[in-house]
């Protein structure tokens, strides 16, 4: 690699018949007119809607630093459920696509509707991602990548 290239990030987004007939039908495309994809606006919009499906829109913080964060913006309680599920996100199948119906498979009183209305959008109103950074990598924060993308 260049040095330049040390520093990139790649995002590719597969798209399924289903996704483009999607796009297709939202942007009222001709069929099999696909030129609109190279449009430099229409792109970002479809990665930066990706992204935040899969990684969130908030840092990456570790659970210490998360849990301070959290303590300082939500009661006690919400707080606890909260960095329960940030700690769930570190089991290696545990990622953002299926972590409310994991975490709900461990609590009891909270269905994986909850998770999607009310806890990952207050993760994400706090500015914190519902992926947590590995206590050895020895750095607290990490910024979302969706912020430089803009």
């Amino acid at each position: 690699l260049k040095d330049d290239d040390r520093h990139n990030i790649r995002f590719e987004v597969q798209c399924k018949r289903w996704y483009l007939n999607k796009l297709l039908h939202e942007h009222e495309w001709e069929k099999n007119d696909l030129y609109h994809l190279w449009d430099k606006n229409i792109a970002i919009n479809i990665v930066m809607n990706k992204i935040q499906q899969l990684i969130g829109t908030g840092d990456f913080y570790t659970l210490a630093s998360a849990e301070f964060k959290l303590k300082d913006n939500f009661n006690k309680k919400k707080a606890a459920q909260l960095l329960d599920l940030l700690k769930i996100s570190l089991y290696p199948k545990a990622r953002r696509p299926w972590l409310p119906e994991i975490y709900s498979r461990h609590q009891e009183d909270c269905s994986a509707e909850y998770v999607k209305k009310n806890l990952l959008p207050a993760l994400n109103k706090v500015g914190i991602s519902p992926l947590v950074i590995p206590a050895e990598w020895k750095v607290d924060r990490l910024d979302n990548p969706a912020h430089i993308m803009v």
